[in-house]
C-alpha cells in the first residue's frame, strides 16, 4: 500500500493510508483530524466510494499530515 501511494495518480485510499501511517494516527484519530467519522476513513482506505465533502476533508488531511 505504501508503494502504491507514491505512484502518480495514486488512489485516495492508498494516499490516506500512507499519510495516516506517516503521522502515526489510528483510524479514529485520522477521522477526528479530518472531521470525518472513522468509518469514512476505513472505507476510503478499503477503496470504497467517498462522498465529495468527505473526500475533500480526507484530501486536506493527506496534505497536512505527510508526504506520499
Amino acid at each position: 500500500m505504501l508503494s502504491a501511494a507514491r505512484a502518480p495518480r495514486a488512489p485516495l485510499g492508498a494516499r490516506l493510508y500512507s499519510a495516516r501511517r506517516a503521522a502515526e494516527l489510528n483510524i479514529d484519530e485520522a477521522g477526528f483530524a479530518a472531521g470525518a467519522e472513522p468509518h469514512i476513513v476505513a472505507g476510503a482506505e478499503a477503496f470504497q466510494a467517498v462522498l465529495n465533502d468527505a473526500s475533500a476533508a480526507l484530501e486536506a488531511l493527506i496534505t497536512q499530515r505527510g508526504p506520499r
